[in-house]
């Protein structure tokens, strides 16, 4: 709580002291995250898939995956891998940001 509140003020301080020449905004990627798998889990619970969750690749050689190892349709899957949202994850992801990015920038 306390990071929260000195990131908060330091933004803001960043925000007045360059006399208005550049925007610095906080993203809350944890929540939009959170939002972003419980929209996806609730949107999968009527399809085939067992486990929406499941990660696109599920075969790791050296650390990457391997091309015999990605799901026949990964715009199916939000997790790319065990770490990282596909594609489809991060427009997911984007969607809950997206106002409060348009509301901080002004677009």
């Amino acid at each position: 709580m306390i990071h929260n509140q000195l990131l908060q003020k330091a933004v803001e301080k960043l925000n007045t002291d360059d006399g208005n020449k550049c925007t610095f905004v906080i993203l809350d990627l944890y929540n939009a995250m959170v939002s972003a798998i419980a929209q996806f889990r609730q949107g999968a619970e009527n399809t085939e898939y067992k486990n929406p969750l499941q990660p696109c690749c599920f075969k790791i050689v050296d650390f990457m995956c391997a091309v015999d190892g990605v799901c026949a349709d990964p715009k199916s899957s939000f997790f790319f891998d065990q770490g990282h949202p596909s594609d489809n994850g991060w427009n997911a992801i984007y969607s809950f940001l997206q106002g409060s990015l348009d509301k901080e920038l002004r677009v």
